[in-house]
């Protein structure tokens, strides 16, 4: 298991945000009516949900980072888009509190790499394909805040989650200073 030192990790908000802010979509085109009409039951792939509706997609990803979901096939990660829309939260709030969770340049390429292809995979990554993706992305000259940023709508694990200062209680997500 690959551990992420904490040491590496810094709450820097708006550093992120000023590097995702060209990627981030307007809040104003959320259809919200249109996630409230989805059935629950519906929820089995988000990718099939919002797949007219990227907007609706970009969030319900953004919320694999406060779910620690291991894909976005789970009901439960669209669920809780409509649940934060129905508690008052807006899409811009909840980019702010994800940009919370940042990891500066410092920390070893692979080692950011190993730790969101565990969220991904049913099992942890063998070390050749983990090497082979690190070449890779060295190669093409990535850095890890280029990573961070590109991985901005994957899962992120609970430890990296409660350094951020999200709480997540079952299907309750508390954030910071709210």
């Amino acid at each position: 298991m690959i551990q992420i030192d904490p040491s590496v990790i810094t709450v820097t908000r708006q550093a992120l945000l000023a590097n995702t802010a060209a990627s981030k979509p307007p809040s104003a085109s959320i259809d919200r009516d249109q996630l409230q009409g989805v059935e629950r039951a519906q929820f089995d792939d988000v990718t099939v949900v919002f797949s007219n509706d990227p907007h609706g997609l970009w969030a319900a990803r953004l919320l694999g980072l406060f779910a620690g979901a291991s894909a976005f096939s789970d009901r439960k990660t669209a669920g809780r888009v409509v649940a934060l829309l129905d508690a008052g939260y807006s899409f811009e709030l909840l980019a702010q509190a994800a940009a919370d969770v940042f990891i500066q340049p410092k920390a070893p390429l692979s080692m950011l790499i190993g730790h969101l292809l565990r969220n991904l995979l049913p099992s942890p990554p063998q070390a050749f394909v983990l090497d082979a993706i690190t070449k890779d992305c060295e190669s093409a000259g990535l850095s890890v805040s280029d990573v961070v940023r590109l991985a901005g709508d994957l899962a992120i694990t609970d430890d990296l989650i409660q350094l951020s200062g999200i709480q997540t209680i079952g299907w309750s997500v508390i954030l910071p200073g709210g």
